[in-house]
């Protein structure tokens, strides 16, 4: 399934040739479909608005499983 995002074409293969990546033929166009994909999906975790929630301590969510 293909959705839509604002990462372009024209941004990922900058992103691939500075990372060293040289994907090429029919490959190129699948991981291009997979990487737009996951930052579509990444986009609507941003968008969550947890204002009103108290960031919770890694220590305090430990030690309340040990009591």
């Amino acid at each position: 399934m293909e959705s839509k995002s604002d990462f372009s074409r024209e941004q990922f293969l900058n992103i691939a040739k500075t990372s060293g990546l040289f994907p090429a033929g029919s490959y190129q166009d699948k991981l291009y479909i997979y990487v737009r994909n996951i930052a579509a999906r990444n986009k609507l975790l941003y968008d969550i608005d947890v204002s009103d929630v108290e960031p919770m301590s890694i220590v305090t969510c430990f030690w309340a499983d040990k009591k």
